[in-house]
């Protein structure tokens, strides 16, 4: 996902809901977890992911989370805003995503994600720690059961 002049958030949403739904067993699904961007390949009008060795079984809402830090941590505000809605909106065209899980997930994967840039030695991010804290705060006050999205 190198080129954002071509990134189409509801396509990779379906092809990630395809690989969740592929997976699907008693609401729990194959979650690739290191879905930085550079797992996520593009080739013309398809979106690939590699690198499934930190893969889990657990609900979707591990996978998503856990991909929209990296977006917190890179996208400007409104590219990041935009891309989320429209992921999301497109997203749950396939899966239900429940508002508890969603924050339980999110929190837990604040606290990994944090972790494992430390121990990595990685860099925070391309933005300052302000804006990732605004778009972690937008993740946090999203719903999926309100209409205020």
């Amino acid at each position: 996902m190198d080129n954002l002049a071509t990134f189409d958030p509801a396509r990779l949403a379906s092809t990630i809901a395809s690989f969740h739904l592929a997976t699907l067993k008693d609401e729990t699904c194959l979650c690739q977890v290191d879905n930085q961007p550079a797992n996520i390949l593009q080739d013309g009008q398809r979106y690939y992911m590699v690198d499934f060795g930190d893969s889990i079984r657990d609900f979707p809402e591990l996978d998503v989370t856990h991909l929209m830090l990296f977006w917190a941590a890179d996208f400007p505000r409104s590219l990041f805003t935009d891309s989320c809605r429209c992921f999301l909106d497109a997203y749950i065209q396939y899966f239900t995503i429940k508002d508890t899980r969603w924050q339980y997930y999110l929190k837990h994967n604040i606290i990994a994600f944090d972790e494992r840039r430390n121990k990595y030695k990685k860099p925070g991010g391309m933005n300052p720690p302000d804006i990732q804290q605004s778009n972690r705060q937008y993740l946090h006050d999203y719903s999926f059961t309100k209409k205020n999205r």
